[in-house]
């Protein structure tokens, strides 16, 4: 993996791990109350969405910078 793939990595995977994230992602209407709590701390729930949503976006990401 090159050197600008894994930066792009780190990118994704700190803005989706970010507390803020998590604060932002507890407003949705359909899964919010269940990604963080009141104080804004993820729940399990919360670091398995943000587990599965980074895991798409890095599979996204690698697919549209691929050289293929």
């Amino acid at each position: 993996m090159a050197l600008s793939k894994k930066i792009v990595q780190l990118i994704i995977f700190f803005i989706i791990a970010n507390p803020v994230m998590y604060k932002i992602t507890s407003k949705l209407p359909v899964i919010g109350g269940r990604v963080a709590d009141s104080t804004g701390r993820p729940t399990q729930f919360g670091v398995f969405v943000h587990a599965l949503v980074f895991v798409l976006v890095s599979m996204l990401a690698m697919k549209m910078t691929s050289n293929k």
